[in-house]
């Protein structure tokens, strides 16, 4: 028996609705009609045998799971782009040692993360990158904490800002590679590009 997939996309915020056809409707024709609060192209009057069954695909629902961890990626991109602006100002040293504590300590639920929104392990690949992005972010606490606490000189401070920033930027990429890998396969070329970012930090 032949089946018919639809996939149907989520139209914003929202969601969808199938009109079903009146009783005037000719039995051998579904007509539906998918409401979407934004203009965008819509289904309608799909004409189907109903001995066929229709199963409505939600591409979505895996979307969705992406869309989690990606979102969990924006966040710590946020706290580096803040830092990468902020990083120079000695004043706001306490501050951004906070800010990086809670980016190695979101980091860190990564991989527990992942395996419960996708029901199996964080690749190999994935988590190699995440061991790195943790390792990033737990170097810029200890050294933003300890000069922080040293009460260091802003003459001496300026001389690490060039060191920081070039961490914080290594922070950025990684993050945009990890967020890349989610949705693609490629393999070899993420861990190429791995590659380079650890030289870079050598």
């Amino acid at each position: 028996m032949q089946t018919v997939i639809l996939v149907l996309g989520l139209c914003g915020v929202g969601g969808f609705k199938l009109h079903r056809p009146s009783h005037n409707t000719a039995p051998n024709v579904l007509s539906q009609v998918i409401c979407c609060p934004k203009k965008v192209p819509v289904l309608s009057h799909a004409s189907f045998n109903y001995e066929t069954p229709v199963v409505l695909t939600m591409l979505w629902l895996h979307q969705d799971k992406q869309g989690h961890m990606t979102h969990r990626y924006k966040k710590r991109a946020g706290y580096a782009q803040v830092l990468h602006r902020d990083i120079s100002r000695q004043p706001l040293l306490g501050t951004n040692a906070n800010l990086t504590k809670q980016a190695f300590e979101a980091a860190e639920q990564d991989e527990h993360e992942f395996a419960t929104i996708f029901g199996e392990p964080m690749p190999d690949h994935l988590r190699t990158a995440l061991a790195f992005e943790t390792d990033l972010w737990l170097a810029l606490h200890t050294t933003l904490a300890s000069v922080h606490k040293a009460h260091v000189t802003d003459d001496e401070y300026q001389r690490l800002v060039p060191t920081l920033r070039t961490e914080i930027s290594t922070v950025t990429k990684l993050i945009d590679l990890e967020t890349e890998v989610l949705h693609s396969p490629l393999t070899k070329r993420f861990k190429d590009e791995l590659h380079a970012l650890r030289q870079v930090r050598a």
